[in-house]
């Protein structure tokens, strides 16, 4: 009786574990049922369910709601999630989990579907812009309906000149990895370019992006100088708008050359070329006043451009000169003439005369960094002529417009400021005290020159209302007459020195 009783225990026992609840039906969480932008290392998520003993759950994925043409069939032991890799670009896929415990298998969860991405969307250039960098940058989104790209080795990127993309100058370019943008190769100039984007990963390609177009820039755009200009000096710069400039300093840049020509005439008869991967040249072969055509064209490994269009400059043809004005009286015996200084000029030429056609004049030179000479002493009450003509090595420019002014009757104290003027010891051979009375402060020059108006030393002072001393140092002065003078507001006074 005891044994039947222990029998029957048994099989309750038995019976109660075998219709024990069974392991939770996963539930599926992302992607959300029918989502359409899914990514190709898209990731199957749920949520974790408890059992009896370890939880293993069994996925599922296909192509197809009834299962048959799995892509995956797999356990996936403990993690609520699997990770999937190159998934088929806009393929639909299907998916659906059970889990598994000690007590057995769930049923299958619902099943879910979603969908990859499809197309590239282009963002720049906007379609149909032109005048487009020969170096251009493509730019396609990172997103698509609003989800970020990701799970893809790269993209195939199609660039041709006709939209079929079939012309000799198709051109193909595999991008690895996840780059929204790609710097082209050189692409020809003022031509219509069409180009599509397609993702990419090791099991298959996307479908492509649609077509844009875009036309590149015809040829190079001057810059500077202005069309037409005059007075150009010699630091001139032929300055043109770069192509492909963020490579000017890459290691392309010696395939990127631009030619100039230069001439004398607008038929370019005889012209001057230059060639350089720069955007600018500065011609070391101009003269003065003399008109010039120039031009530009680039060429790069696959395209060279037409010319530019022409533009013409015009050197600058003589000084000008500024001080003393035409016509003026100086109350100095020994009067600054200055002129503009020409940027690239070695020197000037200045000649003086009593004569208004300039005739038996007397000439002086000076430096191309001397914008003033100081004259030797003149007569009172006489009127002179002066003109000045820059120098260059291969030429010199035209005398400048002939100034006159007249000096007019110099008193002992020419420097109204300025009274009591002492410079002792005179002769002197090493130092000499210089000393006066000042009416009013202001800035005073003491300039010191030789019989012949060369500028030895010039010194700026300050001057207050008083008495004034300074030391003038002449140990460098060989023996000879030299002269000393005190120059304030266009006002003057010359002393005559021995050095010995």
């Amino acid at each position: 009786m005891m044994k039947k009783f222990y029998g029957i225990f048994i099989m309750l026992l038995v019976v109660q574990l075998t219709f024990a609840q069974k392991v939770t039906v996963p539930q599926l969480t992302s992607p959300e049922n029918e989502f359409e932008t899914g990514m190709p290392n898209a990731i199957l998520n749920w949520v974790a369910v408890s059992g009896i003993g370890e939880i293993t759950y069994h996925v599922q994925l296909a192509t197809d709601a009834s299962f048959t043409d799995l892509v995956v069939d797999e356990d996936q032991n403990k993690l609520s999630a699997y990770f999937n890799s190159n998934l088929l670009f806009g393929q639909e896929y299907f998916w659906r989990v059970k889990a598994k415990d000690d007590n057995g298998a769930s049923d299958w969860s619902e099943t879910y579907s979603f969908s990859i991405f499809t197309e590239i969307e282009l963002s720049k250039p906007n379609d149909g812009k032109d005048d487009i960098d020969i170096l251009a940058e493509l730019k396609w989104k990172s997103r698509s309906n609003g989800e970020d790209i990701d799970g893809v080795g790269g993209f195939d990127i199609q660039i041709d000149t006709v939209n079929t993309f079939d012309s000799p100058y198709y051109s193909m370019i595999n991008a690895e990895g996840v780059v929204f943008i790609k710097e082209t190769d050189y692409l020809l100039f003022g031509k219509v370019h069409y180009w599509r984007v397609r993702a990419m990963h090791a099991d298959g390609f996307g479908p492509w992006s649609e077509i844009r177009e875009f036309e590149t820039v015809p040829t190079v755009t001057l810059d500077k100088p202005n069309n037409n200009s005059t007075d150009e000096e010699f630091d001139l710069l032929l300055k043109w708008d770069a192509l492909g400039e963020y490579k000017l300093d890459g290691e392309d840049n010696d395939l990127f050359e631009y030619t100039v020509e230069v001439s004398t005439d607008e038929a370019f008869s005889e012209p001057i070329i230059i060639t350089t991967p720069a955007d600018e040249t500065e011609p070391d072969f101009l003269k003065f006043g003399l008109d010039y055509w120039w031009k530009v064209k680039a060429t790069t490994p696959t395209s060279t451009s037409p010319w530019s269009e022409v533009n013409k400059f015009t050197m600058i043809v003589a000084p000008e000169l500024t001080e003393p004005e035409n016509n003026a009286n100086v109350n100095t015996l020994r009067p600054r003439l200055e002129w503009e200084l020409i940027e690239g000029a070695n020197g000037y030429e200045i000649i003086l005369s009593e004569n208004g056609d300039l005739s038996d004049g007397t000439t002086y030179t000076t430096n191309g960094t001397t914008n003033s000479y100081p004259l030797p002493e003149l007569d009172r009450n006489t009127s002179y002529y002066w003109s000045v003509k820059a120098k260059r090595e291969n030429n010199d420019s035209e005398f400048a417009e002939t100034f006159t002014f007249n000096v007019i009757n110099v008193g002992v104290e020419d420097l109204t400021n300025i009274s009591e003027v002492s410079l002792f010891p005179n002769p002197a051979s090493t130092t000499m005290a210089l000393s006066f009375l000042a009416k009013e402060s202001g800035n005073l020059n003491i300039i010191i020159s030789d019989v012949l108006g060369k500028t030895i030393s010039t010194q700026s002072v300050d001057v207050n209302t008083g008495m004034f001393n300074e030391t003038i140092n002449i140990e460098s002065l060989t023996e000879g007459i030299y002269f000393l003078e005190l120059s304030q507001n266009n006002e003057s006074k010359v002393i005559r020195f021995l050095v010995k």
